[in-house]
């Protein structure tokens, strides 16, 4: 959208050059200057814009997302050129503080170079450079492609402390080869390439490392490689030696778990923040942990959700200030099948043949002519 506000402000800059040449005083210049150059500035944006609703209609994921953040640039760059640009330069004249207007030339005035009669040249070397891309871009395959093709798996890792990214990278490279990772910049200052939060991206089919199929164990089999690899520099789970022991006749479940934080908690108010969740009693372990024990209404409780139920009650009382935030090695943990890379890649290609043909239909309207749309995609 940046390069269309430039383009349409060269546009409006020519036209302005044109009359200026033609000897029109300033006024008469910038009038015609910018209704001469309004209609090409509304061809160019209008089929672009309908391109992104095409887009924003029928794709999904991120290729709705950039829909959206097109359609708006276009609407705000067509609304600066043809209102606020053209308003400053009518307030400039009538207050006479633009006299006139003066503008530069790298060519000289009268020059006349024959384009056309260098067009078979120009058509091979266009032919050329097309091949040439085309051969690039299929030779590099896969590795031009990301995640939301090709999917994979996605984590965001919080360490213990400061580490370098290359050190990052090449433990994780040891267990998934061509992984990318990334830094990610904090509140805090650790260094040249130091951090503590890293992303992770591992491309792949959306299979288990072990080649196995799509399944919900997916994420645990990347997570599992990852903290074998990353060891102590991780930080530690937030949950460890969780126990659960059902009682029957009280239709209870009794546990013991150790919770672990990012700074020294204090156990009478992690105590009162599960309370919801059972009678439960805490004791200090450690310097970033506590010791809880106690009953929890029910049985036949799941582990994982006895976990995300003391994780939920633990952070609402740090997000109050009253402990420190839980101890979370994986900030983020996602995994993108392979089969959402293929509707991601086939609702953009629908989008983008729907949005030839309008293009080639309002060039019809327009200019009362189909060839001119069908060059138009060609030479898209």
């Amino acid at each position: 959208t940046m390069g269309m506000a430039i383009d349409a402000n060269i546009l409006v800059f020519e036209r302005l050059r044109e009359e200026t040449d033609r000897s029109k005083g300033i006024a008469q210049s910038v009038k015609l200057g910018f209704e001469k150059a309004i209609p090409t500035i509304l061809d160019a944006n209008i089929t672009t814009f309908v391109t992104a609703f095409i887009l924003f209609k029928l794709g999904t994921g991120p290729v709705r997302g950039f829909a959206v953040v097109l359609m708006f640039g276009i609407a705000t760059s067509v609304f600066s050129v043809l209102v606020f640009g053209k308003t400053l330069y009518l307030f400039l004249i009538e207050r006479e503080w633009l006299p006139s207007v003066a503008m530069g030339r790298l060519v000289k005035k009268d020059t006349n170079v024959g384009f056309m009669s260098k067009a078979k040249v120009a058509a091979k070397l266009s032919i050329v450079a097309v091949v040439v891309s085309l051969a690039g871009f299929f030779a590099a395959g896969s590795d031009t492609l990301g995640l939301d093709f090709l999917g994979g798996y996605k984590a965001q890792v919080r360490l213990s402390a400061p580490t370098s990214q290359g050190e990052v990278a090449e433990a994780v490279g040891s267990v998934f080869p061509g992984a990318q990772v990334v830094s990610v910049l904090g509140d805090q200052d650790f260094g040249k390439n130091m951090a503590d939060q890293f992303i992770i991206k591992v491309k792949g089919s959306g299979t288990a490392p072990d080649g196995a199929e799509e399944t919900d164990d997916l994420q645990a089999a990347y997570q599992a490689p990852l903290k074998q690899v990353l060891g102590s520099k991780l930080r530690p789970d937030f949950v460890q030696q969780i126990q659960l022991t059902e009682d029957v006749a009280t239709a209870n479940t009794d546990m013991t778990a150790t919770l672990r934080f990012e700074g020294k908690p204090d156990p009478d108010a992690v105590a009162g923040a599960l309370g919801f969740v059972g009678s439960l009693e805490a004791s200090a372990a450690g310097d970033d942990g506590v010791t809880i024990t106690g009953t929890m209404p029910g049985i036949g409780l799941d582990e994982q959700f006895v976990v995300q139920r003391l994780f939920n009650a633990v952070s609402n009382l740090a997000d109050a200030g009253a402990v420190p935030p839980p101890s979370r090695p994986f900030l983020e943990s996602t995994t993108i099948g392979s089969r959402v890379g293929v509707e991601l890649r086939d609702s953009a290609i629908r989008a983008i043949i729907l949005s030839f043909l309008v293009i080639v239909l309002y060039i019809r309207v327009r200019f009362k002519e189909y060839r001119y749309g069908i060059a138009a995609i060609v030479a898209l």
